[in-house]
């Protein structure tokens, strides 16, 4: 079993309100944080003497005040991303919309479903996103649809007993951004299946069988890959 590192970091302090979504890209060292206020806040950070620097504040009450139906959907935001070249934060809602913030907003409905799932690859050229309803989605960064496909392959495993309402899932890219694993919550127990950018079925180390969920026997990630998650006010920090 790999052996895990901790490290938390304390982000109550860097935002006024709950943390309600956050985002981290590691290579520009960039963290952003949506909180219960709907305020968007972007660090720069040190990871080594653990500073931060605040580089763009945005109140989404006043970029957004003609819409408060919207306001509402982004209090469920599932995933917040942030394009640093053109100051661009992109917001995945629970409903399946993509709301674009710069200067003003746009809003985009990506899917019917609810959003389980949205990752963004490390070069941010590919974005998946997983629905309720067990599709796989890949876009390029403009939000062109690439390809779809279902979230199952249908091996030793039917959505139907599940009544296609896929309740659980998760994202990883492997640092060449030409693979991507899904964790998906399937028949009682949890099935992971790896893809190429052509959504083929590279290989699916893990199966649901009952309620148990089995370790992968190949990891998708070569080398250390760095997990965060939000819990509360901390972000937690897995290697």
């Amino acid at each position: 079993m790999r052996n895990f590192l901790i490290q938390q970091t304390f982000i109550q302090t860097l935002v006024p309100s709950k943390p309600i979504s956050f985002w981290l890209d590691e290579f520009s060292k960039i963290v952003v944080i949506l909180d219960s206020e709907l305020q968007v806040s972007v660090f720069t950070y040190d990871e080594i003497f653990a500073i931060f620097k605040l580089e763009l504040f945005i109140d989404l009450n006043l970029v957004i005040k003609n819409d408060e139906s919207l306001l509402k959907e982004i209090a469920t935001t599932k995933q917040i991303i942030y394009k640093n070249e053109d100051n661009i934060v992109f917001i995945f809602t629970e409903s399946g919309k993509r709301v674009k913030i710069t200067n003003n907003h746009e809003s985009l409905q990506v899917t019917d479903k609810d959003i389980i799932a949205v990752d963004l690859s490390p070069n941010q050229e590919n974005l998946v996103i997983i629905s309720q309803d067990f599709k796989l989605y890949l876009f390029n960064f403009d939000f062109e649809l690439i390809n779809c496909c279902d979230l199952d392959d249908g091996e030793q495993s039917d959505v139907s007993f599940d009544k296609n309402v896929c309740k659980e899932a998760s994202i990883t890219w492997r640092g060449d951004n030409q693979y991507f694993a899904t964790l998906f919550s399937i028949n009682g127990g949890k099935k992971c299946l790896i893809r190429d950018l052509k959504l083929k079925v590279f290989k699916s180390p893990s199966k649901a069988d009952g309620k148990i969920v089995f370790s992968l026997s190949e990891a998708p990630v070569q080398g250390n890959k760095i997990y965060y998650i939000l819990l509360n006010s901390l972000i937690f920090r897995f290697k």
